[in-house]
């Protein structure tokens, strides 16, 4: 079954919204949760990252933040507080959770927007990819910012011997550095990347220049992108790691919701599985 077992988890989108599809936001994020202890009981997880967009905190149309209401800091406390006992979580900000250094740290999500944590012989890197203005009146959502390379070189070197995973709630090659670009490709200890934002579970081959890496991405648990016939609904990402090697696969969850269609059923599905060689 693995020495360990790793959850990304992303875009879960705690919100006010009275209904999504058909579920209301309270109810989806039990389901969310429960859908989490379900996978935590069939196979224990090690660890738990979350990779952005807890909430739409900064969409200034779906949420009460100019009240001062936080939905991102109500789902920290009323579900991620109620994940498995003792698996370390860590949480980075999307591009909907713009929350200041001091304020994410101390009264959301209880670390750094960019951070880092060790897993045996495997560090996994969680990068800020959307350090744009700080500001709760401004919608950030095309401010993409590239790649904390010195970061990752620092974080890399306390660890020389380790593997590394790199997540990010969104990386975009097209807009990235020449500088990640050649350390992604150039260093074999960095195994494979991780990304939400685009709502969507397939796995993005990058190619000769960036070392024929691979992007997982890591679905949804609120509006999903790629679509029911696809089998994208809500579900998440694991990465499963042995002595010689590392298995992803995204998990769409068994639900009942209701469509443009009608009620709609989708039964647990494993599927867009990569393999890596350590």
């Amino acid at each position: 079954m693995g020495k360990y077992r790793v959850l990304l988890t992303s875009d879960i989108h705690c919100t006010d919204l009275e209904d999504w599809y058909g579920i209301r936001d309270e109810d989806r994020m039990e389901r969310w949760l429960a859908d989490v202890l379900a996978e935590h009981a069939r196979h224990p997880f090690d660890l738990i990252l979350i990779p952005g967009d807890i909430s739409l905190d900064f969409h200034a149309d779906l949420t009460p933040f100019d009240k001062g209401i936080s939905t991102g800091y109500l789902f920290m406390k009323m579900y991620a507080s109620r994940l498995p006992a003792g698996v370390p979580v860590l949480v980075i900000p999307g591009n909907h959770d713009v929350f200041p250094e001091e304020i994410w740290q101390k009264k959301i999500a209880g670390n750094p927007r960019q951070c880092h944590t060790v897993l045996g012989d495997h560090t996994f890197i969680m990068l800020d990819n959307f350090r744009g203005p700080e500001d709760p009146t401004y919608d950030p959502r095309e401010e993409y910012t590239q790649s904390d390379v010195e970061y990752i070189r620092t974080v890399m070197e306390q660890y020389p011997k380790n593997y590394v995973w790199l997540a990010a709630h969104y990386f975009a090659p097209e807009l990235e550095s020449k500088e990640f670009q050649a350390l992604v490709a150039g260093d074999q200890r960095i195994k494979g990347l991780f990304m939400g934002h685009t709502h969507e579970h397939q796995l993005i081959p990058l190619g000769k220049e960036w070392g024929n890496k691979i992007i997982a991405q890591t679905g949804n648990y609120s509006f999903t992108m790629s679509g029911a016939a696809s089998g994208g609904f809500w579900g998440f990402r694991d990465l499963v790691i042995d002595d010689t090697k590392a298995v992803s696969s995204y998990i769409m969850v068994d639900s009942d919701v209701i469509l443009d269609e009608g009620p709609t059923h989708f039964d647990r599905w494993v599927n867009e599985i990569a393999e890596y060689r350590l």
